[in-house]
C-alpha cells in the first residue's frame, strides 16, 4: 500500500468511457469482463449492509443492485451480442434469398422489388454487383459457399438454439 496505489474509480471509469468492453463472443467464458464484475462489487459495497454493518440486506436493496448490474450487462455485453447475432441472422437470410434467386436462374423485377423491401435497396445493389462479376457456371457454387459461411457464423454465435432459429428465418418472398 505504501508503494502501490490502485485507483478503483479510475479503473471503473474505463467502463463509462468504453462503448464496447472487450467483447469476444467466441470465448467460452461464461463470466462478464473484470470491469463489469468490479462494478457489480462496487454496487454491492455501497449499500447499507456494508456501510452501516447491517445484519441483513433488504430485498429492495438487492433488487436495486441487480437492476444496476443488469443495465451494465445489457449495455456492454448483451446489446453488442444481440446486434452481432441479428446481423448474422440477416446475412444468412440474404444469402438464402440469393441462393433461391440463382437457382431459379432469373432475378425478375418483381423479385428485385421484394428483395429490396426485405433487405434494402443498398443490399440489392451490392448483390447485383456481386452476381454480375461471377461466371454463370460458378454462380450457384459461389453463392452456396457464402450461404454456408453465413450459416456457420450464426451457428457459432448461437450453437444451442441454432436449429430453432433457422426455422424462424422465413422465405424472403413472404
Amino acid at each position: 500500500g505504501t508503494h502501490l496505489r490502485f485507483d478503483v474509480g479510475s479503473f471503473l471509469s474505463q467502463l463509462r468511457k468504453s462503448s464496447n468492453i472487450s467483447l469476444n463472443l467466441n470465448n467460452e467464458s461464461t463470466h462478464p469482463s473484470i470491469l463489469i464484475r468490479c462494478r457489480a462489487l462496487l454496487w454491492f459495497s455501497l449499500n447499507d449492509y456494508f456501510i452501516n454493518k447491517s445484519q441483513k440486506i433488504s430485498t429492495i436493496q438487492l433488487m436495486n443492485i441487480d437492476k444496476r448490474i443488469q443495465a451494465d450487462l445489457d449495455k456492454h455485453i448483451d446489446g453488442p451480442a444481440r446486434k452481432r447475432i441479428n446481423e448474422a441472422r440477416e446475412d444468412l437470410a440474404m444469402w438464402m434469398a440469393a441462393l433461391d434467386i440463382v437457382q431459379d436462374g432469373m432475378f425478375t423485377k418483381r423479385e428485385q422489388i421484394q428483395f429490396s423491401k426485405r433487405f434494402g435497396a443498398e443490399i440489392l445493389k451490392q448483390l447485383m454487383n456481386f452476381l454480375k462479376d461471377i461466371p454463370a457456371s460458378e454462380i450457384e457454387a459461389v453463392v452456396y459457399d457464402r450461404l454456408k459461411t453465413s450459416r456457420e457464423e450464426l451457428e457459432s454465435l448461437i450453437p444451442t438454439s441454432f436449429e430453432s432459429e433457422i426455422s424462424k428465418i422465413s422465405k424472403w418472398r413472404n
